[in-house]
């Protein structure tokens, strides 16, 4: 059975995991409606067009990532080997990158930049939202996990460490290991799923 160059895995496992990353598209619709919503809202709070246009920024990034994979599935969803699986990965991936960033770039804004007690609420309330989906929708591909965990929680660990108040940095320490637990659950899922597919795999050969 053939493995893939960048994961010690089966390929028929990599190309189903893959493929889990293109399941539950809905998700980022109600994600980026969220996004725009309370972006929205923070502007009509501070009145600062920054944050009106993180609330375009967020949704639009969604919306790409919506419609691309419903691209995807109406072309049959099936991916044919892992040269296909890889390529699609890597789109995945770039698009995500521009979510992460977005929402990181939002929390750091609001907590540092230009700090409001009702922007940080939101902002952080958005990116652990979007944080715990992280696990369940892309545990497929370790990649993008790691880079939504460090792009979701780095920007706001760090405005938080600039404030150099003691009960800031002490939170912003605080919540830098939730990188690595969101890590570690997604690892988890996934080799507990490998390891069902790939006994699937042998009891039908």
């Amino acid at each position: 059975m053939g493995r893939t160059k960048t994961e010690s895995i089966p390929a028929d496992v990599y190309i189903q995991f893959v493929r889990s990353l293109f399941d539950n598209a809905h998700m980022l619709l109600i994600g980026g409606a969220c996004y725009w919503i309370l972006g929205f809202m923070i502007y009509q709070r501070t009145h600062n067009p920054l944050f009106l246009a993180f609330s375009f920024a967020l949704l639009s990034v969604s919306l790409i990532r919506y419609f691309g994979i419903r691209s995807f599935l109406k072309t049959g969803g099936v991916i044919a080997d892992v040269e296909q699986a890889q390529q699609l990965e890597r789109s995945y991936i770039l698009k995500g990158c521009l979510q992460g960033l977005g929402l990181g770039a939002l929390c750091f804004v609001s907590i540092y930049v230009y700090p409001d007690p009702f922007a940080e609420l939101a902002a952080m309330s958005l990116t652990l939202a979007t944080l715990v989906t992280v696990v369940a929708r892309n545990y497929g591909s370790p990649r993008m996990v790691r880079i939504f965990s460090v792009t979701f929680i780095g920007p706001a660990a760090l405005a938080l460490l600039l404030r150099m108040d003691a009960p800031s940095v002490v939170l912003g320490l605080m919540i830098i290991p939730m990188t690595f637990i969101t890590i570690t659950g997604a690892t988890m899922s996934a080799t507990c799923s490998s390891r069902r597919s790939s006994g699937t795999s042998r009891r039908g050969i």
